[in-house]
C-alpha cells in the first residue's frame, strides 16, 4: 500500500511541474511522453534511462 501511495505522490508532484529525478538511474528527470498538457499527461519516461512511469487515473461518472 506505501509504494501506491508514493506513486500517486510521485504523479500529483509531476503535474504541478516540479522537476523530478529518475528513482531508476538516478541521473535523469521524469518528462512527459506525449504532447498532452502536464495535468492531461499520465505517461512519463526518464530523459537518461528510458524507464517508464504510467498511472491509470481512476474516473468515476455519478448520474
Amino acid at each position: 500500500m506505501e509504494s501506491i501511495l508514493q506513486n500517486i505522490d510521485l504523479f500529483e508532484r509531476l503535474h504541478g511541474g516540479e522537476q523530478i529525478k529518475c528513482k531508476v538511474c538516478g541521473k535523469g528527470s521524469i518528462k512527459p511522453m506525449g504532447n498532452k498538457p502536464i495535468e492531461e499527461e499520465y505517461c512519463f519516461e526518464c530523459n537518461h534511462c528510458g524507464a517508464h512511469y504510467r498511472y491509470d487515473p481512476v474516473v468515476v461518472t455519478v448520474e
